[in-house]
């Protein structure tokens, strides 16, 4: 896989699974196309959201919305650790690329 130049981060890259495909999200801090609308709140949920499936199953619902991001090793770090991610991300350039989430198989 190649990057674009002044794509990284943005690219919206598509990774064949088996019979899914599952696409790379816009990570810079565009309001419109990335992440620049979520508070730190929301980015040290999101990252804590998957704890309680480290011993359980997955319910349908999350297997069908899960993305590349590796959830259930993110839900392990501290919010102290996930909110430095935060401000890390809040510091890249901000990149206009609206992303597909699920591109038709």
């Amino acid at each position: 896989m190649t990057l674009v130049p002044g794509k990284k981060y943005s690219r919206g890259h598509i990774f064949a699974i088996g019979a899914h495909k599952f696409v790379s999200s816009n990570i810079t801090p565009d309001p419109e196309t990335g992440i620049g609308r979520w508070t730190e709140a929301a980015f040290v949920k999101r990252f804590h959201d998957d704890r309680e499936y480290e011993t359980t199953p997955l319910p349908t619902a999350t297997q069908n919305s899960l993305t590349l991001m590796p959830w259930l090793n993110f839900s392990k770090y501290s919010a102290e650790e996930s909110g430095a991610i935060y401000r890390y991300d809040r510091q890249r350039k901000t990149i206009q690329n609206k992303v597909t989430a699920h591109p038709e198989s």
